[in-house]
């Protein structure tokens, strides 16, 4: 149990063994540092009654009695809330399973978490961030030009200006449109796709500011009269949140996926030997306790061998392998 518990360590994410009455059996240091306690303090300790929020702490607890009582499903994988010793809240996205003994009987659940608190916050962020691009836009703040279809800008305000990185208007009237494109084969398709339909609505592609970086717009724009008419506002921020969520929830669901599939069955395992040893370890000759004690050890290693892999890909995640470019004679 020892030796499970010196492995359970080295994982980045919060594992916790919770038994049917709600008290903490297991907890690896990660999930102690979450919840910032040490692990001793933890084991045998009630989870609903320490780490869940006041306001769901009693529908949290019953719904758990009903699933130890197979009166209903466990969600596998959920998100919620959970208050650390300090008070704060943290958002931890976790991925659970049922765990049974030889009889089928559920003992208890086995949980890994991880803290998706930051996460959470980018996506607030990402949502106030619309309501202010929206906002701008409603108000008329957003940039507002009038051009031909030769890419003559005739007449824009200073918020363009500033969109795109210019001074005043009359510097970037002095421009032809084309310029705000990475390639005319860009323009060309836009006016096609406008000519077409006469009216574009928040249309989103990108274009260049004048520093030559890019500069993603939704616009709203409309041919009348062999002109254009457009409004847009700059979301170059947005879609860098975009991106960084995106990133984030494919990182969350490759680690989970791995933890699902390779964790569990020699965790199982393990957990099965050590009751095993416990309850046999004053009757069983020698023979079976160095069955028992190879079998705990090959599969130690074997828990031990996943979490090295585990943090050899976190480790590519984050950037901190260092590449060395070697000649090889084939």
């Amino acid at each position: 149990k020892e030796q499970a518990q010196k492995y359970l360590d080295i994982a980045n994410v919060m594992i916790v063994f919770i038994d049917r009455e709600g008290k903490i059996e297991l907890i690896n240091q990660k999930g102690a540092e979450i919840l910032g306690c040490s692990q001793s303090e933890l084991v045998g300790k009630d989870w609903f009654e320490l780490f869940v929020p006041d306001e769901t702490r009693l529908e949290r607890k019953e719904r758990y009695r009903l699933i130890m009582e197979g009166k209903m499903l466990l969600m596998e994988d959920e998100e919620n809330v959970i208050k650390i010793r300090s008070g704060e809240k943290r958002v931890i996205s976790w991925h659970s399973t049922l765990v049974k003994d030889d009889e089928g009987k559920t003992i208890g659940l086995l949980a890994s978490g991880m803290d998706v608190t930051r996460e959470k916050k980018l996506r607030e962020e990402l949502e106030r961030e619309k309501n202010h691009f929206k906002e701008l836009f409603e108000n008329n703040l957003a940039g507002v030009y009038v051009s031909d279809l030769e890419g003559n800008l005739l007449d824009c305000n200073q918020s363009l200006a500033d969109i795109f990185g210019y001074d005043t208007p009359e510097e970037m009237k002095k421009y032809n449109t084309e310029k705000f494109y990475f390639s005319p084969k860009d323009r060309k398709a836009f006016l096609e796709k406008l000519k077409r339909e006469g009216r574009l609505s928040s249309f989103e592609y990108i274009l260049k500011k004048k520093d030559g970086t890019p500069l993603w717009v939704i616009e709203n724009v409309m041919l009348k009269d062999g002109r254009l008419h457009g409004t847009l506002i700059d979301v170059t921020r947005m879609k860098e949140f975009e991106e960084e969520l995106i990133e984030m929830n494919e990182a969350k669901d490759k680690f989970f996926s791995i933890v699902s599939h390779d964790i569990r069955s020699p965790f199982m395992a393990l957990l099965g030997y050590t009751q095993l040893l416990e309850s046999e370890v004053d009757t069983a000759d020698r023979k079976e306790l160095k069955f028992y004690v190879e079998s705990l050890s090959q599969t130690a290693n074997n828990i031990f061998n996943f979490i090295e892999e585990l943090l050899q890909w976190a480790r590519a995640m984050s950037g901190r392998i260092e590449i060395q470019k070697r000649k090889l004679v084939l």
